[in-house]
Parts: C-alpha cells; structure tokens; sequence
C-alpha cells in the first residue's frame, strides 16, 4: 500500500505558456507535458488569455499594474501575429 503523502501531487493547467517554461520546470526537476496547438486552438486560448490579463490589470494595484499592462501587450502581439494584422494599421485606427 502506498499512502497519500507518497503521491506525487499531479497539477492540471491548461494554458499558453511561454516558450521557456517547460525548460524552467525540469530545471526544478519536475516534469511537464505540453503539445502545439493547431490554429484554432491557438486563436481562441489568446482569446481567452487577453481577457485573462485584462482582469489582472483591473486587479492590480501600484507598480504592479506596469507588468500586467505588459501581459495584455504581449497577448494582443500575439494576436496581430496570428491573425496577419498589421501594428501599424491597428495604430492608425486608434
């Protein structure tokens, strides 16, 4: 018999995640699973993760607002990457 304290804890997130954070998890001697989204799968997660970081910037109090404005940056790049849309044009837009 094995008791609870011997099980390995199993965290399930499903989320974008940068490039290099598989790597920094095996650093910690954990292990991860990942898989490439296809583009579908891709456009609606950066949907979801803006609205994510949208709500961190309501949250987020003093300094750290910087980085979270930051974050919803970072998403929307990705966004305009996906999709073909030109910076510039969204820029001139606005």
């Amino acid at each position: 018999m094995i008791s609870e304290e011997m099980i390995p804890m199993k965290h399930i997130y499903n989320k974008l995640i940068r490039d290099r954070i598989p790597e920094i998890i095996e650093n910690d001697h954990k292990t991860c699973a990942t898989r490439i989204l296809n583009d579908e799968e891709y456009l609606k997660c950066l949907k979801s993760k803006l609205l994510e970081e949208c709500h961190e910037v309501m949250n987020a109090e003093g300094e750290d607002i910087k980085k979270e404005i930051a974050d919803v940056l970072e998403v929307l790049e990705a966004l305009e990457n996906t999709l073909h849309i030109d910076h510039q044009e969204v820029l001139s837009i606005k």
